[in-house]
């Protein structure tokens, strides 16, 4: 980004963009769209981030081993400073152009009985 954050993930992955904070796969990210990362590193709650708006300024495309989609309470992490669900695999169920349901939140409630167990 243009703040210097990178981040490496699968296209499956989703990831928070736009100023609506909208849960897209990572595929769907190009050039010019803006991601939210965080001022600083921390080990503070995602809720308590301070997050800003970084324009993309480079998308690329390489074959890494290893992926990991990680449980969380908040349904959501920092990773390497941008901000990113733990979900990953399921598109936003939309009509027309309107989301019903994203695949974040949809994700989210399947988890909901292993993170109430895990709390």
């Amino acid at each position: 980004t243009d703040s210097g954050m990178e981040l490496q993930l699968t296209a499956e992955h989703i990831i928070f963009a736009h100023e609506d904070q909208q849960p897209v796969f990572a595929a769907e990210i190009k050039e010019g769209d803006s991601l939210w990362v965080m001022d600083e590193a921390g080990l503070i709650g995602v809720e308590k981030a301070p997050l800003h708006l970084s324009r993309v300024v480079e998308v690329s495309r390489r074959r890494a081993h290893g992926a990991h989609a990680p449980l969380t309470v908040e349904g959501s992490l920092i990773v390497d400073g941008v901000l990113a669900s733990s979900s990953a695999g399921l598109k936003t169920l939309r009509w027309g152009g309107l989301p019903l349901l994203t695949g974040h939140t949809a994700v989210r409630l399947l988890h909901a009985p292993l993170r109430f167990l895990c709390k």
